[in-house]
């Protein structure tokens, strides 16, 4: 079978960050597997001189990797621009007739168009979407307001002009925003199947306008998990520090200065935990924020260690060094890598009780959850396990081994046998034929 994925970004950059590892993981274990992979993804590059939407061409672990170099990067949303895009449409149509795929699986159209859902239709082509966050649902991915607050919804899409620009939006931008909930919405559910990773995920997608009669739930897998698990060992904390650690992107949507608000209730153990936070800064006035929430503890507080991004390679090292994993988000994530490496390298889990994170973290079994944005109870979720630590092995050792991703790939190529049959069923004679 021959594939060919859409993402946001393509190896070796990035390659922490879901969906990009994810996706080049799932199709390197398919290529292993006797199958064609391609990649058509945006990249960073700005060649000088350059044609807008150029495309480069390179082979990364067996994939056929498409890069489209100097995007239009304005730091803007723009609706119209997602619905219709012309230079890029030509491009994505250049890199599927020369891949010539049997499916086309868009993980994510971000930095491209969600246009090439219909362009990938017109082409003939069986289209799969991945619902690996709200991109197709909320321009700004994550159905948080401007007060990061959960969103209800887009409704008719008019809203989310004032939501993105936090400000008052004229009425030509309200309209514009409104052709893009219906375009998007319609392209979405035209696809031969949509892909939820979790039942949580599904749910919320059902809310939103998604046709639950075509999506199905896939549970992602992810080879760094299994790595994390085939490496890691008991671990007994010789100097009996107990080291909290968030992994991710550094963004308010994911929270980790909860862990650091936590903190001020926590000096009278400030000898007996550290905080340690690793990720991609997102939004360098976030990390000011962080910066002087530490400064602000003064000399009483513990040990933080605030590292900023890390490498792929250093993973292994990192959760040698972490006794538990903090998943602080306030968003309804639908599916966290950073808590399937976490649960990978058998570390347990302080959740907010948020998004699928529900469905993989039972509390006091192998982890423990608090109120969403709330820091007084994380706090007290921290201060159990710094004071019994015999707990925190106990969880540990309830974690299960990862699903590999060659079990993942094959439930992959049977959703893909599934729907191309469909799609041969219902298809014209003259298409059966050719």
């Amino acid at each position: 079978m021959r594939i060919l994925y859409v993402g946001s970004g393509h190896p070796p950059d990035n390659t922490t960050v879901h969906p990009v590892a994810y996706t080049q993981e799932l199709a390197k274990t398919l290529f292993t597997r006797g199958h064609k992979t391609g990649l058509f993804a945006a990249s960073p590059l700005q060649v000088t001189g350059g044609q807008p939407y150029s495309v480069f061409r390179r082979t990364f672990e067996g994939v056929d990797v498409y890069g489209v170099t100097n995007r239009d990067t304005g730091s803007e949303f723009d609706p119209a621009r997602d619905i219709s895009n012309p230079e890029c449409e030509r491009a994505f149509q250049h890199a599927v007739q020369h891949f010539n795929p049997d499916i086309v699986h868009f993980q994510s159209a971000r930095g491209l168009s969600s246009s090439l859902i219909p362009t990938a239709k017109s082409m003939g082509k069986t289209v799969v979407v991945s619902m690996h966050d709200y991109e197709y649902i909320c321009p700004k991915r994550h159905m948080l307001d401007c007060d990061n607050k959960v969103c209800s919804g887009p409704e008719d899409g008019r809203k989310c002009a004032g939501c993105v620009t936090c400000s008052q939006a004229d009425e030509a931008l309200q309209a514009a925003y409104a052709e893009r909930r219906r375009s998007v919405l319609d392209w979405v559910n035209s696809a031969d199947l949509v892909i939820a990773p979790s039942a949580v995920s599904a749910d919320l997608f059902a809310d939103q306008g998604i046709d639950r009669n075509r999506m199905t739930v896939i549970t992602p897998a992810s080879m760094v998990a299994e790595r994390l698990w085939a490496k890691h060992t008991e671990n007994v904390r010789a100097d009996g520090v107990m080291t909290f650690a968030f992994f991710g992107t550094v963004a308010r949507r994911n929270a980790p200065h909860l862990m650091i608000d936590a903190v001020k209730l926590l000096r009278d153990l400030k000898d007996k935990f550290r905080v340690s936070i690793h990720g991609q800064i997102e939004d360098e006035e976030y990390r000011r924020e962080i910066e002087a929430a530490i400064r602000n503890l003064g000399p009483r507080a513990p040990e933080i260690e605030f590292a900023g991004q890390y490498r792929h390679d250093m993973l292994d090292e990192l959760f040698a060094e972490a006794d538990v994993f903090v998943a602080p988000q306030i968003w309804n994530n639908p599916m966290s890598r950073s808590t399937m490496e976490a649960l990978g390298a058998a570390k347990p889990v302080i959740a907010s009780m948020m998004g699928s994170v529900r469905e993989v973290i039972g509390h006091s079994y192998n982890g423990l959850m608090f109120e969403p944005g709330n820091y007084i109870d994380l706090a007290a979720q921290m201060r159990q396990l710094i004071e019994n630590p015999v707990m925190a092995a106990s969880m540990s050792a309830n974690i299960n081994s990862p699903k590999p991703m060659s079990w993942h790939a094959e439930k992959m190529i049977e959703a893909y046998a599934s729907v191309t049959a469909r799609a041969d069923e219902y298809a014209p004679v003259e298409r059966k034929a050719a």
